[in-house]
């Protein structure tokens, strides 16, 4: 059986209020980010099919990127 993921323990919870038990709020906390980058073919050039994407906590120090493909919407001529 898959294990449950464990709840994600905020440092910034335990100062304020010991009654959230330091519970990850997600997008609802003030240190929440959502952060994207281009992914460059070579140095100069930007792949206009993919970007690479980070929704999550502020205060980590190495970030998880995950590629993601533009909509079509989203892609410039």
């Amino acid at each position: 059986m898959a294990e449950e993921p464990k709840p994600k323990i905020c440092p910034l919870l335990f100062i304020v209020a010991s009654e959230n038990e330091g519970r990850c709020l997600g997008k609802e906390c003030a240190v929440f980010v959502k952060l994207f980058k281009p992914k460059f073919l070579t140095q100069n050039i930007p792949d206009p099919e993919e970007y690479f994407s980070f929704e999550g906590c502020g205060l980590i120090h190495e970030i998880p990127w995950v590629a993601k493909h533009r909509d079509k919407k989203e892609a410039k001529p």
